[in-house]
């Protein structure tokens, strides 16, 4: 469009000499008025060429505009969904700075202190959890909406009986069996779960040794990933 213009401009000007060399040997009184009259109706075509420049200009903008942040899930941008709302408990020097810092093995019995009414992730019917701690074959589950929503308490929840499935699926499928390494090996001191070789190949640590702590959301695939302790 700066090009257009440009070119609307030199064709004017270029109007304006070739009316000059035209009219050279004429008097000045008969010169002026056509000169006059043609830049006149030059610089009216650049003007409204200009106008109409910016108008598209302005309305590309307003159609490139994002949509208002208000209307987008808070839940896309989160580093940590669990902490989006506070629980109702006490800190303890274990939970460090995250509001969740559950046993995965025990979430039950802490499940009363977790935000139960705030639907974290509102638009979604279902959702699909990646689990790849201690698995060396990440595992996937899909779980659909609770009554309540996905809260704070309902994730905990799920994320949790997850966990479970997949260790019961993991013995059940293992030709070996889940011990500490020291009783496996008596040359290892370690006490650390044995490798075992079922569906996910479960490896370093028992349900036992998990803490979870946060949950977020993988744009790039479409999953929910998960971080626990142990």
């Amino acid at each position: 469009m700066k090009k257009s213009l440009a070119l609307i401009r030199r064709a004017a000007l270029s109007s304006q000499k070739q009316q000059v060399s035209a009219f050279r040997g004429v008097g000045a009184t008969h010169i002026e008025p056509c000169l006059t009259q043609q830049v006149k109706v030059m610089n009216n075509i650049y003007q409204q060429s200009r106008f109409f420049s910016q108008h598209q200009i302005f309305s590309e903008a307003e159609q490139k505009q994002e949509t208002p942040s208000a209307t987008t899930p808070a839940y896309l941008a989160s580093p940590n969904i669990l902490d989006m709302v506070k629980p109702d408990m006490v800190k303890s020097d274990d939970m460090e700075e995250q509001n969740v810092y559950v046993s995965v093995q025990c979430y039950e019995d802490e499940l009363e202190r977790y935000e139960d009414t705030t639907d974290l992730i509102p638009n979604r019917q279902s959702i699909t959890i990646e689990y790849d701690y201690p698995l060396s074959i990440p595992a996937r589950k899909t779980f659909e909406r609770p009554v309540n929503g996905f809260t704070q308490r309902q994730l905990v929840a799920l994320i949790c009986r997850g966990y479970k499935e997949i260790y019961e699926e993991e013995d059940g499928s293992s030709s070996i069996t889940a011990q500490p390494m020291r009783d496996q090996d008596p040359n290892c001191s370690l006490i650390n779960r044995c490798s075992t070789n079922g569906k996910y190949g479960i490896w370093g640590h028992e349900i036992g040794d998990l803490m979870l702590h946060t949950l977020c959301y993988n744009s790039e695939h479409d999953i929910f990933t998960i971080e626990v302790d142990s």
